[in-house]
């Protein structure tokens, strides 16, 4: 079976999830709790982790501070078989943190270290040579031209998880790219077009491409399946009926399975098919990277 590299440009950040549903305020400034969960996660990691997870050599374009939490950070990654060479370690930079609460009610990011991420840092991990790249708007719009750029020179696959989109300006950081996946909720920052329907789907896809080459748009509608448009048409892939536990993860092993499935069949339906069938598996779990699945689980996933 083919098998190549593939290169994730991302954020690395400790997840703190604590049992409360809120934070401290003047009317409550003591809140107990019987749990908490902390773990290694940001898009970046878990994409970069899920690829090695499904076999392929996985590449790491990150920045993490120099501090016990960024260790922990290079060690699970390097036990995870994920290329560190490419990690940048922030002197004075503490690694990445974001808190959250129980029901979801809000959260407090951190982002010191992921500031440093740059342009330089993108063009070097590029000496890889690799067979695809994945990167996410969340990160400063230089960089993610920067790895666009890079990709057609090299004339590799680029595919842009579009979480983090923040104005219609932000499709201006890439001139082309092979997939783009994305929620109502990105598509309609991106556009300025209101998103609720098939109609406004559709219409939605056909201005983001009129704005920048996009062979394959995949839109993300949680519990309705996904929506892919090609330039032309517009197909669709059904949910899979399983409770979810824990959405956390979820995008990064779609992104991920689709990347590779894609890079070996060349067939976009088919490859959304095996990638909805990651995310399904990873939501039926609780507990960030630790629930994305191997590709024999998602074969045997698919068979039941």
């Amino acid at each position: 079976m083919i098998r190549g590299n593939i290169l994730t440009i991302g954020l690395s950040i400790i997840e703190l999830k604590i049992g409360t549903p809120y934070a401290v305020s003047d009317e409550k400034k003591k809140l107990e709790s019987d749990k908490y969960r902390f773990s290694a996660g940001g898009r970046g990691a878990n994409t970069a982790i899920a690829i090695s997870r499904l076999g392929w050599g996985s590449m790491f374009c990150t920045a993490l501070g120099d501090d016990m939490f960024g260790n922990t950070f290079r060690r699970i990654l390097s036990d995870e078989r994920v290329e560190n060479r490419y990690i940048k370690i922030c002197r004075n930079a503490q690694t990445s943190m974001n808190f959250s609460f129980e029901n979801k009610s809000g959260e407090i990011y951190i982002p010191s270290s992921s500031r440093f991420i740059n342009s330089t840092d993108v063009e070097t991990s590029f000496n890889v040579m690799p067979d695809a790249v994945i990167t996410t708007l969340e990160l400063p719009l230089e960089v993610v031209s920067t790895a666009s750029r890079c990709a057609s020179m090299q004339n590799t696959k680029f595919i842009l998880d579009a979480t983090g989109a923040k104005s219609e300006t932000d499709v201006l950081s890439f001139k082309s790219a092979d997939i783009v996946i994305l929620s109502d909720e990105n598509l309609s920052v991106l556009t300025g077009l209101t998103v609720k329907t098939i109609d406004d789907r559709m219409n939605g896809c056909i201005k983001l491409n009129s704005k920048a080459n996009i062979k394959y748009t995949i839109i993300d509608m949680e519990e309705k399946g996904y929506y892919i448009y090609d330039g032309k048409y517009c197909d669709f892939i059904m949910p899979w009926d399983v409770p979810v536990v824990d959405s956390n993860g979820c995008r990064e092993a779609f992104v991920s399975a689709l990347t590779i499935s894609y890079l070996r069949t060349d067939n976009i339906k088919d490859s959304a098919e095996f990638a909805s069938a990651a995310a399904a598996i990873t939501g039926s779990k609780e507990g960030g990277f630790e629930a994305l699945p191997s590709e024999k689980e998602i074969r045997e996933f698919m068979k039941k």
